[in-house]
């Protein structure tokens, strides 16, 4: 029990450190400028602003963007993308309809939507730690939700997304497909390292509660 206490003794001494707290306050920062990036990203998309890969009876267009009609014109807004590989193929009059432009917006959203969730997560740790708190509920259910949306964006994001092209496909007068799944093991082991995250801070907040009421 002792050696209990010196451990949280140490833990406790070194989350005080002026440093540990600036470090932390930093962090915060660049999650919540990375959720506005996320967030601008997200209504360009909404707004169109999207590129995937058109195929039509004449050509090819690598950087094909959902609101413009005019694809093989010189690009001058921003533009958003996936790394997924997203293929259309254009009606016999080299269109696309609405349904198929809505699908393509969908795709997106599931792909950014996880993400924008786990930053958020991720900032309320940084934050606690900030304030020198790091073995609370909060954090650990924080790290757990943090893990299971990545493991929700390497499995089954790519096979929801696999659906809304099959639906897309099924509604409309376009044919889409996509090549996803990219990032699965890579995402995955994210989880995995989270969640063990989360099962260490929840032993920790008991061996806390412990020492606490021994004192």
């Amino acid at each position: 029990m002792n050696r209990e206490v010196s451990i949280m003794g140490f833990i406790r001494k070194l989350t005080s450190d002026p440093f540990i707290q600036r470090v932390s306050e930093c962090m915060q920062m660049i999650c919540y400028l990375t959720i506005l990036l996320y967030l601008v990203f997200a209504v360009l998309s909404c707004m169109g602003r999207l590129t995937f890969i058109l195929y039509t009876q004449d050509a090819v267009y690598e950087n094909a963007i959902v609101a413009e009609e005019d694809h093989g014109a010189e690009k001058t807004k921003l533009t958003v993308s996936l790394r997924d590989d997203i293929r259309v193929w254009a009606d016999a009059k080299g269109e696309i309809d609405g349904a198929c432009k809505a699908g393509l917006v969908v795709l997106f959203l599931v792909h950014t939507v996880p993400f924008l969730l786990a930053l958020w997560l991720l900032s309320r740790v940084f934050g606690h730690i900030r304030d020198g708190e790091i073995f609370i509920q909060e954090n650990a259910s924080c790290l757990l939700w943090y893990g299971m949306l990545h493991l929700f964006a390497a499995v089954p994001a790519p096979l929801l997304k696999i659906l809304i092209c099959r639906i897309v496909t099924a509604l409309s007068g376009n044919k889409m497909e996509i090549t996803t799944g990219q990032d699965v093991f890579n995402l995955v082991f994210q989880s995995i390292a989270f969640i063990v995250a989360a099962y260490i801070t929840q032993c920790g907040l008991r061996m806390q509660e412990g020492t606490e009421a021994v004192q």
